[in-house]
């Protein structure tokens, strides 16, 4: 239940509350993954679960399974075009919506069909995940011009070469309902990093940061919300030992209540070299929490719209920028964050996403009020 997982759940639920119909091709669950089934089947959804193949390999590593045994790889794709072309010819949706820019074959079905597709591109797949398409980003790049396009920030519609492409749009993620948000009460001392536990979201920077601000502040703690790789996470917390913050660093594990959190928090800190969007940054925003943020990528792209925090290059930047917040009191925070918090709300909304979304499928379907829509969904990498 990662962001773009959670932000492809608030679209379903947003599309369904208007009457769309809507068929989620899926591939079979992974353990604990099982709730996300039955929450599509609650929203009224029908569930279609197939062997889903991806279109990419991983840069660096071996090239044996995709060069040397080519066969395989077709034949999976094949398989999977297929099964899907066969689901889509049974349901006769209006829209085929693939959910993420790996998977390659919802597109093919609806060429193959005459259905119009759209393309939710949620990553950058080279720069963040070391994904690179097949069989080239370049030509990727060329196919993704004859679809429609939905990209999350400006910055992936330009890193995929669409900035001119007349039919893509930029859409931001939705991060919480208006109704569901609470003021943040910045009232207890400690930093909150609130996201998947992994490399490339540079928690081991913030640890070690961190560590320079224990040599002068005693009363401060980091909070780490989020689920990785056991093996991962165990290393960092090795390396909290190592440098003697074990007791000021909380590893939480993954929790459905990151709100809670930030209601709290002094801040969030997001140091990810190359986030895709980053809902947690808009989520913090518009509950009225500052976010210390990496100069780079979705981070850049949101804390420029709003104004929300102070974004880093440098470890001596982030610290500065901790030591900053914490020295302020409360009352202060709360009044720096005011208009960030209006135009987040502006921006990033479940209603502003939905209704976004809604006028992008009704030009599409030519001005119908009924559609039926095909996603091909697969949990971002």
């Amino acid at each position: 239940m990662g962001g773009a997982t959670i932000s492809f759940l608030n679209l379903i639920r947003g599309m369904a509350a208007q009457g769309c119909r809507i068929i989620v091709v899926h591939p079979k669950p992974n353990p604990g993954e099982e709730t996300l089934m039955e929450e599509l089947r609650r929203l009224g959804c029908k569930c279609v679960c197939l062997n889903v193949a991806t279109s990419y390999r991983i840069m660096g590593k071996s090239k044996i399974k995709y060069w040397i045994k080519p066969l395989y790889v077709m034949a999976r794709r094949w398989w999977f075009y297929r099964q899907l072309l066969k689901v889509a010819k049974q349901e006769r949706p209006n829209i085929i919506h693939t959910n993420t820019g790996v998977v390659h074959d919802g597109f093919r079905v609806a060429k193959k069909m005459g259905i119009p597709h759209v393309w939710h591109l949620r990553e950058y797949q080279d720069i963040d995940f070391k994904m690179q398409p097949l069989p080239s980003m370049e030509q990727f790049r060329q196919t993704l011009r004859q679809s429609h396009t939905v990209c999350i920030t400006k910055d992936i519609q330009r890193h995929f070469g669409l900035t001119d492409c007349i039919n893509s749009t930029v859409i931001y993620n939705p991060a919480m309902s208006e109704t569901d948000v609470q003021d943040a009460l910045h009232d207890q001392d400690y930093f909150l990093v609130a996201n998947r536990i992994s490399r490339e979201k540079g928690i081991d920077i913030i640890i070690s940061t961190f560590a320079k601000i224990c040599d002068v502040n005693k009363t401060y703690s980091l909070k780490i919300a989020g689920f990785g790789n056991p093996e991962y996470v165990a290393k960092l917390k090795t390396m909290c030992t190592e440098l003697g913050i074990a007791r000021r660093v909380e590893f939480l594990g993954y929790t459905n209540d990151v709100r809670a959190l930030m209601l709290h928090a002094k801040a969030l800190v997001v140091a990810s070299y190359n986030e895709g969007f980053g809902r947690m940054t808009a989520e913090a925003n518009m509950m009225g929490l500052p976010v210390i943020g990496r100069n780079t990528a979705g981070t850049l792209e949101i804390l420029s719209q709003t104004s929300g925090g102070i974004l880093f290059a440098t470890k001596d930047e982030l610290i500065h920028a901790m030591q900053e917040l914490a020295a302020m009191p409360p009352t202060k925070v709360q009044g720096m964050m005011l208009y960030p918090q209006s135009k987040a709300m502006e921006l990033f909304s479940n209603e502003q996403h939905i209704s976004e979304m809604t006028i992008l499928y009704n030009k599409i379907n030519g001005g119908g009020t009924q559609c039926n829509l095909m996603c091909t969904f697969l949990q971002a990498a």
